[in-house]
């Protein structure tokens, strides 16, 4: 853009800020924050959005809070959701309930965030608290999403991505590429199941899910593990 003169604009810096952020470049996406001013581009909430992921993905969780703490603007939904979805990644409890606890207060009737801090006491085994979330849930009238079957997720750790993988293993060619697209977020059990067959197997796998793609080969994801 620059080099036939068009100056880039407060979308042009999140297109490269996102792609920054879903690709772990932190020093790269810390710059083009940083030459926003130069271009008299006032960051927004989704700029600041990014930048928590970005720092949240690199595991720089402390740093991540610290950020939001002396962030110019008042953090929203958005911003606290990219932290706690940063703490389900590194199953850090403490700060994912602290990130839900801001969540809950600014949009108490959304069920993913919720389920999101349920997962991250399942993972940890902590069944009480996870079933503490589902109560607080329930007695607050929020409802999960219908294909966002959590509970299975927590203690049978059975998902439909699993079946669609079986199916396709049986009725296509050996070495075939396999895509699978699902309407929620691939769950980690998940993730990490498709990971092992695609060095099993050998076989290039695709999984489209509410938050992008994933390209599994080898054992290793595109996603670097943050589904």
């Amino acid at each position: 853009m620059l080099r036939i003169c068009i100056e880039p604009n407060e979308i042009t810096f999140l297109c490269v800020l996102t792609a920054c952020s879903h690709n772990g470049l932190l020093n790269e996406g810390q710059f083009y924050f940083e030459l926003m001013k130069r271009y008299n581009v006032e960051p927004k909430i989704e700029h600041y959005v990014t930048i928590v992921d970005l720092l949240g993905r690199a595991g720089l969780l402390d740093q991540a809070q610290r950020y939001i703490n002396d962030m110019p603007i008042e953090p929203t939904v958005a911003i606290w959701g990219a932290l706690l979805g940063a703490c389900r990644m590194h199953r850090n409890m403490e700060l994912g309930a602290y990130a839900a606890k801001h969540v809950f207060e600014l949009d108490p009737h959304d069920s993913g965030p919720h389920v999101l801090l349920s997962n991250i006491y399942a993972s940890a085994r902590r069944w009480s608290d996870a079933t503490r979330v589902r109560k607080m849930m329930k007695d607050s009238g929020v409802k999960k999403e219908p294909a966002c079957n959590w509970e299975r997720e927590a203690k049978l750790q059975y998902h439909s991505e699993k079946l669609a993988l079986a199916f396709a293993l049986l009725n296509t060619p050996p070495g075939a590429t396999i895509q699978i697209k699902k309407n929620i977020r691939m769950c980690g059990d998940c993730h990490s199941a498709i990971k092992f067959v695609s060095t099993v197997m050998e076989r290039e796998i695709l999984v489209r899910d509410t938050n992008g793609f994933h390209h599994f080969s080898n054992g290793f994801c595109s996603c670097g593990d943050y589904w």
